[in-house]
């Protein structure tokens, strides 16, 4: 989580990082980084679960990655989610945090 707070402030020196803050675009994975991750592969192996939460979403290449790393998916009901996760992962509603 330290390193998540420490993202936001590197990302939005302004403080405007906050849970609802626009970016000027895509942030690459050199400036998100990480302790000893050196890349996307890397990522999805220092961790067990990878969730998605879009609202919207086509196809969810990042699914696709995780599940090819062996790593466990949860994941909005948007896009093509069901057709890539399958029986393979879980399928919540989006918008539903009780879910």
């Amino acid at each position: 989580l330290e390193h998540c707070r420490e993202l936001a402030a590197r990302l939005f020196p302004d403080g405007a990082g906050g849970p609802h803050a626009d970016g000027a675009g895509p942030v690459s994975f050199e400036e998100i980084g990480g302790p000893g991750l050196t890349g996307p592969a890397d990522a999805y192996a220092a961790g067990a679960v990878t969730v998605l939460s879009s609202v919207v979403e086509g196809f969810p290449t990042g699914l696709v990655e995780a599940m090819f790393a062996g790593r466990a998916t949860v994941s909005t009901d948007v896009g093509a989610v069901v057709e890539v996760i399958g029986g393979t992962g879980l399928v919540v509603p989006p918008r539903d945090q009780r879910a």
